[in-house]
């Protein structure tokens, strides 16, 4: 990186000198230690900031050749050149130096992704206290080990939506920028960190801080669907007041089921993905595994743990309306674990809109429905029409968005399959009909046809699909498609109760 070499040191100016080599050349960083020592009489400050991350998954799982760029780069060329200025500069001089190495957050943490690199990083967070404690009083010996930082390094894990998504969960509302890591570095090398040694300083914003909160989990959960997912709730319940007085015991368990399986298949797609490796790049919110905030073992465990709130609350419900709800809520079970979990994953072969229309249309709203008046009516089934088609319409925005990297890691979703263009036209199609079957609903119920007054929300998301947008852009798509959702939701659900 030459160039980069060049114009960070005309920037600097004031007699700064340049070297571009790779760190973990013994000749070239004894050759440009020698050159400081010749230059500037001596070596006061060393800073070990080099970095490397060539794989991404299991330990377990490594090959030879990339474990061990890893090491060299990351924990035995800090060495090699702490080794080098001690020698030259270092031991003989009049002491006040510091060695400053650059580790990380993820030297703190287990992670499914990247335990190679944070086991280096954790390495080097020991090898500071280490050096610190042979090489005082001359040189003090510290570490920094920041949080997610804006460097191109980093790119994969801020770029877009998924940088903001992480920030809200950091005390702090931000990403960390390369000033912050520089300016921690300069008071550890400065006289005013004389009187520290062997530390090693965390710059995450407030990271931890947050994860150990929750927060981390509450971005990975997704908590924008979760609302959504009381939709076909709300309209199965306006169904059973056409009919029934309303048993509002029946609607909180109804409730309970519907949020508790949507934050348990929200978390087994995190975990699934994560260990698959799709969500390595992925644009979107924050996920929990492919980000290392949290490993696959602990998002597995939150999705079982979802997965059996909604079992409870199912069973209760199943004693009041009947005990074959059972199969279907271990149906429902399944199907939210295996949409990317499994051997073969349904999401994987285009299966994703089909099951999720079927799930959160038919089953969600004419269930919620069929748990009030125990009986199944043609109403029902009709209401679930729409909304079953709005829960697609949002994975439709989702696997547009993700097109590219889906076909990279062999998701074969149905925008994979089909293509761009016929995705876009899907969209629009999917929308429309939203209106055309949500209205007939006012053939038996008038008041239904209020759902008209949110028609001009379907018109804006599909003006911003068919106008080509892509990546970020979609996410706006995305939470236009969920208001809408909520808002078709509604007033279904008002035109009912009003009928």
């Amino acid at each position: 990186k030459a160039d980069a070499c060049e114009a960070a040191a005309a920037e600097i100016g004031h007699g700064c000198i340049w070297m571009a080599g790779n760190v973990g050349d013994a000749d070239f960083a004894e050759a440009a230690i020698d050159r400081a020592v010749s230059d500037f009489g001596r070596v006061d400050v060393l800073v070990n900031n080099a970095a490397t991350n060539p794989y991404a998954g299991p330990i377990i799982d490594v090959d030879l050749p990339r474990w061990e760029k890893t090491l060299q780069v990351n924990l035995t060329a800090p060495l090699l050149w702490t080794q080098l200025a001690w020698q030259k500069s270092m031991r003989d001089g009049d002491g006040g130096c510091s060695v400053i190495h650059v580790s990380s957050v993820g030297g703190l943490a287990t992670s499914e992704m990247l335990g190679v690199y944070n086991l280096t990083k954790s390495g080097l967070m020991n090898m500071t206290r280490q050096l610190a404690a042979e090489m005082g009083p001359k040189v003090r010996v510290n570490a920094v080990a920041p949080g997610l930082i804006k460097t191109d390094f980093a790119k994969m894990l801020w770029e877009g939506d998924r940088g903001d998504e992480v920030a809200k969960a950091y005390p702090l509302g931000r990403l960390g920028e390369t000033a912050d890591i520089a300016g921690a570095a300069m008071y550890l090398a400065a006289e005013t960190g004389s009187w520290i040694t062997g530390e090693t300083i965390v710059l995450d914003g407030g990271g931890l801080v947050s994860l150990s909160r929750g927060g981390g989990w509450v971005s990975g959960a997704r908590v924008r669907t979760l609302p959504a997912s009381l939709v076909p709730v709300a309209v199965g319940t306006g169904v059973a007041t056409t009919s029934v007085d309303v048993s509002w015991i029946r609607v909180v368990l109804a409730g309970v089921v519907a949020l508790a399986l949507q934050l348990g298949t929200n978390y087994a797609n995190d975990h699934s993905d994560g260990v698959r490796g799709a969500d390595d790049d992925r644009v979107g919110p924050m996920r929990l595994v492919a980000s290392g905030a949290a490993t696959a073992a602990a998002v597995r465990n939150a999705a079982i743990v979802a997965f059996a709130v909604a079992a409870v609350a199912g069973l209760a419900l199943a004693a009041i309306a009947g005990w074959w709800l059972i199969a279907v809520g271990v149906s429902a079970i399944a199907a939210g674990w295996l949409y990317t979990g499994g051997p073969r994953p349904y999401g994987y072969f285009g299966l994703g809109e089909i099951f999720v229309f079927v799930f959160f249309g038919l089953v969600a709203t004419a269930g919620s429905a069929y748990v009030q008046v125990e009986e199944f009516t043609g109403l029902a089934v009709a209401a679930s029409v729409p909304v079953g088609l709005l829960a697609v319409a949002l994975l439709i925005t989702n696997n547009l968005r993700d097109r590219p990297l889906d076909a990279e890691s062999g998701k074969r979703t149905v925008a994979v399959r089909i293509g761009d263009s016929a995705t876009r036209r899907l969209f629009s199609v999917t929308l429309l009909t939203v209106f055309v079957t949500g209205a007939s609903l006012g053939l038996s119920a008038p008041w239904c046809l209020l759902v008209l007054i949110a028609l001009p929300l379907a018109v804006q998301a599909t003006g911003v699909v068919r106008s080509g947008a892509t990546g970020q852009a979609l996410i706006a798509v995305l939470g236009a498609t969920s208001r809408l959702q909520l808002a078709v939701g509604a007033l279904l659900t008002l035109g009912l109760v009003l009928s």
